[in-house]
């Protein structure tokens, strides 16, 4: 969404005046109203000034989480899964305990390690079940943080043209029907059809 300077302009009685001596015919039908007239009229007048004029683009899209807020939960210590304390779908918070791992490094009883998540979040997916073993390149949990999102829209190339980086947005989503959405252009996709991502934050 692009804003544009738009005023509105008042023209004088001594313009249409001059108006009207330029063409007899329309001073023929001109009328002048005295304050009084204007008074009775109810007519009022405004002093113009600046504003802004909005112009629309209407685009469809889809929401998408941000890459860059997406973490996986492994162990750098090979073992054994102990305990898994959450499941697909749990809200986690920074820090959380969220599995222990009973590890191979010698002792009675073998050593117990905590791992904790590494951001807050939404578990989306486990791969993480009790006694199974682990290796460091195992992902056992991938947690997203959806705080915000990415709205991304497919905009035809000449409308395209007419938004820059900041450009506002009105987001519906028919999932969370009656509500709507402030957003921002973030930045324009590399596709060959024009992709523009817009920041939406805290859904």
């Amino acid at each position: 969404m692009k804003t544009i300077p738009f005023c509105y302009y008042l023209l004088s009685s001594s313009l249409l005046l001059a108006e009207d001596a330029a063409d007899p015919a329309r001073a023929a039908n001109t009328i002048i109203l005295d304050e009084q007239a204007v008074q009775n009229l109810g007519i009022e007048t405004v002093v113009a000034e600046e504003t802004t004029f909005e112009s629309t683009v209407f685009a469809i899209g889809r929401i998408e989480e941000i890459p860059s807020r997406r973490s996986v939960l492994s162990s750098r210590i090979p073992g054994r899964v102990v305990s898994i304390d959450v499941f697909e779908g749990d809200t986690v918070e920074e820090g959380q305990v969220l599995a222990r791992i009973e590890s191979r490094q010698p002792g009675s009883p073998p050593p117990i390690i905590k791992l904790l998540a590494p951001r807050s979040g939404l578990v989306v997916e486990s791969n993480a079940r009790p006694g199974q073993p682990v290796e460091p390149s195992n992902e056992l949990l991938d947690i997203s943080d959806r705080s915000v999102l990415w709205a991304v829209a497919r905009i035809p190339e000449q409308e395209a043209a007419q938004l820059s980086i900041g450009s506002k947005a009105h987001l519906k989503i028919p999932a969370i029907p009656g509500k709507g959405f402030e957003a921002s252009l973030t930045r324009y996709g590399t596709g060959g059809r024009s992709r523009c991502g817009f920041g939406l934050g805290h859904l």
